[in-house]
């Protein structure tokens, strides 16, 4: 069941609903400039908040359906930290933009590589030949429940270098806040490539992926620029910075649109967001404002951007480069293992990381789990991974988290953990 905002009325979207939310956006993006430029001058600052929260009370998207409680996680809100005071730093000759492909696992059709190639969901027509509406109006709520915490973290990292770069005067700082946004880039580049958007839905889709790839071309020609000739801040390249943060704001009005088509509203925060994985036979119920960049023998998501920290470091330390994110991976066992066998084989995984600092037990999915707490000297960031024993594999839940937010990671772990469903 999505958790979506029902709106009185069915009327399609005009534009007075655009201009609400056009002008909500505008203001929600000019408090956070406030927010990070303050952060730049004096140093310090405090975490953003997760992000906008609506002031109405979630229903079921279903007409006749009443709410009833669920036990969804919840992210734990952060505690107020500094975000670093300094401006990110790196040689311009280290420089490494990832690609950004939001191609749907496996396509093959036309449009593949890094061009859109949304997949259509098929849902029963009508009698008259169209398709159902309810059913329209299912797929269309589960597509903004994905796609608005995604639009939202995107939104948050192009404010956060609008702000920065107009301070990046030297070539370390420009290629900085180039690898910084161009790492955040290829991770919603991936993550769009995991959204189904129903035939409703492909323009919203169009929108998002088109302002993603353009924002993105912008990094990779400002680090050209900057190996070239040793300054990114050139009129052009400020000009295209300017209108590629306007098209990831503007994004967001066809999404807007698609919702109130449907009398929904965009809800960043909703928790009722399932994903399946066929390849760990297991479900994960994203906690609030998570999103979802890999779906493959590896199940990860993205804590939501008020945990990740806008430095060169913030992926994480090598072997993660997710950042604030959780990891389901498993290993299959030759034969049933033992608590002692499970603890051996955590050791060893977290012996990878680190230095182990801590452990304890846990419960996942009502199976009888073991973590440890790992710290990596070299990066300062510290790893909690635990293992639980299904069936005949060996499954590891990580969570990776700078030490900026380590008094959080434990919560984090935990929030993401309540969700995990396994079938075996």
């Amino acid at each position: 069941m999505l958790q979506l905002i029902r709106k009185a009325g069915n009327s399609p979207p005009g534009d007075g609903a655009r201009r609400r939310f056009t002008l909500g956006s505008r203001w929600a993006v000019m408090v956070m400039v406030i927010v990070i430029s303050a952060a730049c001058v004096r140093g310090s600052a405090d975490t953003p908040s997760p992000g906008p929260t609506s002031d109405h009370t979630p229903v079921s998207t279903q007409p006749a359906a009443t709410p009833t409680p669920t036990e969804q996680p919840v992210t734990p809100e952060p505690s107020p930290t500094p975000l670093g005071g300094t401006l990110p730093v790196l040689h311009p000759s280290e420089l490494a933009i990832p690609g950004c492909s939001t191609t749907p696992p496996g396509y093959s059709g036309p449009g593949g590589g890094t061009a859109p190639a949304p997949t259509p969901v098929s849902t029963p027509a009508g009698t008259s030949g169209e398709r159902d509406p309810e059913l329209a109006a299912e797929e269309a709520a589960r597509f903004i429940a994905h796609a608005a915490p995604l639009w939202e973290q995107v939104t948050h990292w192009s404010v956060l270098l609008q702000d920065a770069w107009k301070q990046s005067r030297d070539p370390e700082t420009q290629a900085g806040l180039i690898q910084v946004m161009g790492d955040r880039l290829g991770q919603a580049c991936r993550s769009l490539g995991l959204i189904d958007a129903p035939v409703e839905a492909l323009d919203a889709r169009a929108a998002l992926v088109s302002s993603i790839q353009e924002r993105h071309q912008w990094a990779v020609d400002a680090a050209d620029e900057l190996r070239c000739c040793g300054d990114a801040q050139t009129g052009s390249l400020d000009e295209r910075s300017e209108q590629t943060h306007e098209l990831i704001v503007n994004a967001a009005i066809p999404v807007h649109a698609l919702a109130d088509k449907y009398a929904l509203t965009v809800d960043t925060a909703d928790p009722e967001r399932e994903i399946s994985s066929e390849v760990l036979d297991l479900t994960v119920v994203l906690p609030e404002r998570w999103v979802m960049v890999r779906n493959d023998a590896q199940v990860v998501a993205l804590a939501p951007h008020a945990y990740q920290v806008a430095t060169v470091d913030g992926a994480g330390p090598a072997g993660w480069n997710y950042g604030t994110a959780a990891r389901v991976r498993t290993l299959r066992n030759p034969a049933p293992v033992s608590p002692e066998e499970l603890r051996g084989r955590l050791a060893t995984v977290a012996g990878s990381f680190g230095v182990v600092e801590d452990e304890r037990s846990l419960v996942i999915d009502g199976r009888e789990a073991h973590e440890f707490v790992v710290l990596n000297e070299e990066s300062t960031w510290r790893m909690r991974i635990a293992a639980v024993a299904v069936g005949e594999f060996t499954v590891f839940v990580e969570m990776g988290c700078p030490m900026e937010h380590e008094d959080g990671c434990r919560d984090l772990l935990d929030s993401f953990a309540a969700g995990l469903r396994f079938q075996g």
